[in-house]
């Protein structure tokens, strides 16, 4: 008897592990794969750096797409081609990304700033950046531009 519930115990754990992957649809994809914005996209910013891996995720019936570079960043694209997440911890920010008025309002605040991330949420801008003297900041802009508030970040 002990045999039998071991025995259709793991079965019905494989079948649960089954339905988890099953659901999982993530695959590497060719650059060519790539919807033609985002390709357009990698090719003007980041001219000249090897990518590393396009990873195509269907995530509820949508595609989206994570691009690695060489240098270390990241590109999140959603299934039309538009950038939704932007990671350069270990090289330039794309300068022509972000629009002037943001560009202007970092550069103001925080001169000579590296930009860690950007990403598009619900109604604007999250913008990570670190500056000169190691502190980090975390600012917010609306999607007109118009800056919001900053917060720094703690190693809590």
């Amino acid at each position: 008897m002990r045999n039998k519930t071991f025995y259709f115990s793991n079965i019905f754990i494989l079948f649960i592990f089954s339905l988890l992957f099953a659901s999982c649809d993530e695959k590497h994809i060719d650059f060519d794969k790539l919807p033609a914005k985002a390709q357009q996209f990698v090719s003007g910013n980041f001219p000249g750096i090897s990518i590393v891996q396009i990873i195509q995720d269907k995530d509820d019936g949508r595609k989206e797409y994570d691009v690695i570079l060489s240098d270390g960043s990241t590109i999140h694209f959603d299934e039309n081609g538009d950038w939704e997440e932007i990671s350069c911890p270990f090289s330039t920010f794309p300068q022509n990304v972000l629009s002037e008025i943001i560009t202007f309002d970092l550069n103001n605040r925080h001169p000579q700033a590296h930009i860690l991330k950007a990403e598009k949420e619900l109604g604007g801008y999250v913008i990570e950046i670190n500056t000169t003297n190691g502190a980090r900041y975390e600012l917010r802009y609306s999607m007109k531009g118009e800056f919001i508030s900053q917060s720094i970040e703690t190693n809590d």
